[in-house]
């Protein structure tokens, strides 16, 4: 490997959480509206929202009122709106309810955010942290497994259905709306819980206004766009044909039910792919240096992937 490539490949490897696709581009000297971003994990399937943001830009004008988004994100999730929290995109839900329980612990792999905000790893008396599916593996947990925290960013997606709920009124609730509609630069997500004291405890601690006025608006116009089971079953479809592809080529995948693919031992086709245009998640933040996660792509782009991966199959046994 020549040192620009090697460049190149430490910087794929390095590439934290967030969007890095315009400096991507520019190492890579590619067109940013030719590249197909499949580090970040999307629903590929949902509705452009910059149609949708058209119709409220006038809103950008108003201070956020968070009274009637939050009314019909609860309508939809069963629950009362006294038991959710908008929040800055999943990342200020992690931030805030780690604010009320400082002491915490997960079991790896799984997302950096945690670790960052959680004050103490306390494994006797601290919090359990859960990605579910699992953020890289995409692994489901099982009906028995337990945690007091739940992320379910990549839930509704996975599942078809809004969240796995326990019964345990204690238990919080991670959500991401950002992932569900495609919409990275609205920041909207939530936390959801049945005791209402816990919710309490984490909106003091939410800085006022930290949802804009836009994703507030449009909060309920993507609600009514929301077709779970048809995206799941969707997006199932696009992911098997990406699995066989990369089983084919003799990569080991694991039993993802998420809207990506992980990749054991796949960091070989970091570089490839970056080359063509097409960049995928490292897994180095996660811990595991060898291994990638796919995003699940649209329709088009999973063609262009897949004859880009015919392609290099072709490259490597000449």
């Amino acid at each position: 490997m020549n040192k620009e490539d090697a460049i190149k490949l430490s910087y794929l490897t390095d590439v934290v959480h967030g969007d890095q696709t315009s400096q991507l581009a520019r190492l890579f000297k590619i067109d940013r509206s030719n590249l197909v971003d499949l580090s970040k994990s999307m629903n590929p399937l949902a509705k452009d929202i910059s149609e949708l943001a058209l119709n409220h830009v006038n809103v950008l004008r108003d201070y956020p009122n968070e009274e009637i988004a939050t009314g019909c994100l609860a309508e939809a999730m069963g629950v009362r709106p006294q038991n959710i929290i908008l929040t800055n995109g999943a990342a200020e839900a992690i931030a805030l309810v780690a604010q009320i329980f400082p002491r915490g612990y997960f079991h790896g792999p799984e997302f950096s955010l945690y670790e960052r905000y959680i004050e103490i790893i306390d494994r006797k008396q601290g919090k359990l942290w859960r990605s579910n599916p699992n953020n890289p593996t995409g692994l489901l947990a099982a009906d028995d497994i337990k945690a007091d925290i739940w992320d379910e960013s990549f839930y509704q997606l996975s599942c078809g259905t809004w969240t796995r709920m326990q019964n345990d009124n204690d238990n919080i609730i991670i959500g991401s709306l950002t992932k569900l509609y495609n919409c990275p630069g609205l920041r909207i997500g939530y936390v959801m819980c049945k005791n209402e004291d816990i919710v309490s405890k984490i909106r003091s601690k939410k800085p006022s206004w930290s949802v804009n006025s836009l994703g507030v608006a449009l909060i309920p116009e993507l609600l009514k766009t929301t077709d779970l089971i048809l995206w799941k079953k969707k997006i199932d479809d696009l992911k098997s044909r990406l699995v066989n592809k990369l089983n084919e080529m003799g990569y080991v995948t694991s039993d993802s039910a998420a809207p990506y693919v992980f990749v054991y031992n796949g960091v070989d086709l970091l570089l490839p792919l970056a080359k063509r245009g097409i960049f995928v998640r490292s897994c180095k933040s996660f811990g595991l240096d060898k291994d990638i996660r796919i995003a699940v792509p649209s329709e088009k782009n999973l063609a262009l992937l897949l004859n880009t991966l015919e392609e290099l199959t072709i490259q490597t046994l000449k």
